[in-house]
């Protein structure tokens, strides 16, 4: 039985190796080499991300809208002094992009619909998937992402980030330790107000 004496335990515990982790890792000794397909709003702060990160290159940047590419190309060139290539040619061109041989992984920030599509371009063409949420809008697109992974054996990724907040997380052990007995129904809610969203066109 889990116990607050316990639970407060294991948790500090966790966050100081967490920490830990944190401040003393290295840089691999091979690069992460990245593409990023979508640099709107999310993708653009993926971007930022990716960055901040040791021992990860973007190698190239994928968007419809050529100066949205080009502002993303412009901070990692700013950041790192490597101009990573840009992919601007219509709805498709980030099939070439995939098709790279210097990308181990490709990520995808774009309008919901295109998310699985992406991710199943980077599987096939040898590539880890990681794509925001959500990573498909049909159970069809569902099943394509499953087969493409185990067909391919390459792993794809959501990029969800709730999951792992240590609130949800604590509330995760509790269950699976007992603390609220035998659970026979559960509801949940994400109050996430993105209305403004439908009011920019910002991606």
């Amino acid at each position: 039985m889990l116990t607050r004496r316990s639970f407060l335990q294991s948790t500090a515990a966790g966050a100081t190796l967490a920490l830990h982790a944190t401040t003393t890792a290295q840089q691999p000794a091979t690069p992460v080499r990245v593409g990023v397909v979508g640099v709107g709003n999310r993708g653009t702060f993926l971007v930022q991300v990716l960055l901040a990160l040791p021992g990860v290159e973007v190698n190239a940047i994928c968007d419809i809208v050529p100066e949205r590419a080009e502002k993303s190309v412009t901070a990692v060139e700013e950041k790192t002094g490597k101009r990573p290539a840009a992919y601007t040619n219509g709805d498709h061109d980030f099939e070439n992009l995939c098709a790279r041989d210097d990308l181990d992984a490709v990520i995808t920030a774009t309008p919901w619909d295109w998310h699985a599509t992406v991710a199943v371009a980077a599987m096939r063409a040898g590539k880890y998937a990681g794509t925001e949420v959500p990573a498909a809008t049909t159970i069809k697109d569902c099943w394509n992402l499953v087969r493409t992974s185990e067909a391919t054996g390459m792993p794809c990724m959501m990029l969800e980030n709730v999951c792992y907040f240590e609130n949800v997380l604590a509330i995760l052990r509790m269950v699976r330790e007992g603390v609220f007995g035998d659970l026979l129904h559960c509801e949940a809610g994400y109050q996430h107000d993105t209305r403004y969203l439908h009011f920019t066109d910002d991606g």
